[in-house]
């Protein structure tokens, strides 16, 4: 949670970029724990698992959601990060299932200059 504000902060001060980062959940409880918002738009649904590695159904409901009412064709990427995995994962729907430490290492929002 703390890198993912501090990437969203450094996007908004370094680039004037205008994300936000949310916690997402319905009326039923179903949740994800991260929703990257870029110019208003569902950018990047992330779901964090300390071992689990089984895809989040939760994740893949939400991501229908966002791609329904999404104007993009490919809808917001969707991540599942797993503290104790040692290997990506993908699916044929976009969804990845990736190490903590990959992810954090990849995380980025805005490029450095």
């Amino acid at each position: 949670a703390c890198a993912l504000l501090k990437e969203v902060h450094r996007a908004q001060d370094l680039a004037g970029e205008d994300v936000a980062l949310h916690y997402v959940r319905d009326r039923d409880g179903r949740e994800v724990d991260f929703l990257l918002v870029k110019e208003g738009k569902p950018h990047h649904l992330i779901e964090v698992k300390w071992a689990d590695a089984t895809p989040s159904p939760h994740l893949r409901r939400f991501f229908a959601g966002a791609q329904a009412s999404s104007a993009t064709a490919l809808g917001p990427q969707q991540t599942q990060v797993v503290g104790a995995l040692t290997e990506a994962r993908s699916f044929p729907d976009g969804l990845r299932v990736q190490p903590a430490m990959d992810f954090l290492a990849e995380l980025e929002l805005v490029p450095t200059p």
